[in-house]
């Protein structure tokens, strides 16, 4: 195991950044051992790979996405589950007016049951009263009544 003396190998390899700034509160400097550009822009520290010119994602950075894919997760739960609230909505409404269908359906056939009961009734009535009415000029028509 090698050992340093006065100095631990981290400050050993460290090396200077200098740092220009960019206006009034954000400035950047170029790290050659990594490569990148260390900038710092409203209060936040970040790395530019001048390669891809995108910066390296931080800890807050992939919370963030993680957070942000989280909640498309759940939108896309409750879009599925306010699809499915909808479909048994409008299969209730389906079922609601097909029941309300053969209601009136059936209440159309018992008022015409009652009117077909009513004319048969009615008819009978008049059967029944024209065989009084007969039964009546017979009597009246016997010869023993004309005296």
């Amino acid at each position: 195991m090698r050992h340093w003396r006065g100095t631990d190998w981290w400050t050993a390899s460290m090396k200077r950044i200098e740092i220009e700034p960019l206006d009034g509160v954000n400035c950047r400097g170029y790290s050659a051992v990594l490569g990148l550009w260390l900038y710092w822009e409203d209060h936040r520290l970040r790395w530019l790979d001048p390669e891809t010119n995108q910066y390296l994602r931080t800890h807050d950075d992939e919370y963030d996405r993680a957070e942000l894919e989280a909640f498309a997760r759940r939108q896309a739960e409750l879009r599925v589950i306010q699809e499915e609230h909808d479909r048994r909505q409008a299969e209730t409404r389906a079922v609601q007016e097909s029941f309300a269908r053969e209601q009136a359906e059936l209440l159309a056939a018992y008022e015409s049951y009652i009117r077909q009961q009513a004319e048969a009734r009615a008819e009978q009535e008049a059967r029944a009263e024209i065989q009084r009415l007969r039964a009546q000029l017979d009597t009246l028509n016997r010869p023993d009544n004309h005296d």
